[in-house]
C-alpha cells in the first residue's frame, strides 16, 4: 500500500469513494515548506515550494488504485514525493507545469 496526501478536491470522502471505487478512511496531516497556490492552466488547487505549510488529508491506497488516482489527476499533475509533519513519508500530486 502507498500512502497519499491530498488538499484539494480529494479532501472530500466522496469524490474519493467516486475515483479509488471504495470508501477510504483518511487522517489529517501537513505539509511543511509549501504552500497552496492556484494551479498554473486549470481551476484547481496545486503546491508549491515556500515558507508555509498545506492542510490535508493522508489514506492508504494499492498500486491500481494510485493508477486511478494518477488518471484522476491528469497530466496537468505530477508525482512527487512528500515528508509529512506526522514523519510520514508520502505520494502528493503538484502542478506539471513546474
Amino acid at each position: 500500500m502507498k500512502t497519499v496526501f491530498v488538499y484539494g478536491s480529494l479532501l472530500n470522502p466522496t469524490v474519493r469513494q467516486m475515483v479509488i471505487g471504495r470508501e477510504v478512511p483518511a487522517k489529517a496531516d501537513s505539509l511543511s515548506d509549501y504552500i497552496q497556490v492556484s494551479h498554473s492552466l486549470l481551476p484547481y488547487p496545486s503546491i508549491d515550494k515556500a515558507k508555509g505549510f498545506v492542510r490535508g488529508i493522508t489514506f492508504e491506497v494499492s498500486d491500481d488504485e494510485l493508477k486511478k488516482l494518477d488518471r484522476y489527476e491528469t497530466s496537468h499533475y505530477k508525482r512527487i514525493e512528500v515528508k509529512l509533519k506526522s514523519g510520514i513519508n508520502a505520494i502528493c500530486y503538484t502542478d506539471s507545469s513546474y
